[in-house]
């Protein structure tokens, strides 16, 4: 089996919604439990935009061998697109994307230090995200997974 290459990347500035980082909820098809949320980025905040876009072509790349040649990364809708979406007044003139994991993440105000009161951190709020990008494989499904690790709120 081949080497799987991971990538860890911080946001610029950026909006969540759909919050779910307080409490773990399982899915109906499975009992694995999950923290998630999305983060929403402006479609003109084209140098974060940019900086994401290029971390995930790093990952590709590191992970060529990995896939061998039967990935195209035409296959995967990285940051997908907002208009696409209802009118939900988050995601007009933006892209989006939803991160989850299996284990809590860690939440901080400005100042580093830990967030406990569930009032401090809401859909609507502006902050940035850490995440680890890597690649998965399974039977002839190719793509990369997007993990949740850290959330900084800031407004």
């Amino acid at each position: 089996m081949k080497k799987i290459v991971k990538s860890i990347v911080v946001t610029e500035l950026v909006r969540f919604v759909n919050i779910n980082i307080f409490k773990s909820i399982s899915h109906s098809n499975t009992t694995d439990l999950e923290y998630s949320l999305i983060f929403v980025i402006k479609k003109n905040e084209t140098e974060s935009i940019k900086k994401l876009n290029n971390s995930f072509d790093k990952v590709i790349l590191l992970n060529s061998k990995f896939w061998g040649n039967k990935f195209n990364k035409e296959m995967i809708e990285f940051l997908k697109d907002g208009d696409k979406l209802s009118n939900h007044k988050y995601f007009k003139n933006t892209y989006y994307l939803k991160l989850s994991s299996k284990v809590k993440p860690d939440l901080v105000d400005k100042d580093l230090n830990p967030i406990l009161d569930l009032n401090e951190f809401n859909d609507g709020c502006y902050g940035r995200v850490s995440m680890t990008m890597y690649p998965f494989k399974m039977q002839d499904e190719f793509g990369i997974t997007y993990e949740l690790k850290n959330i900084q709120n800031l407004k």
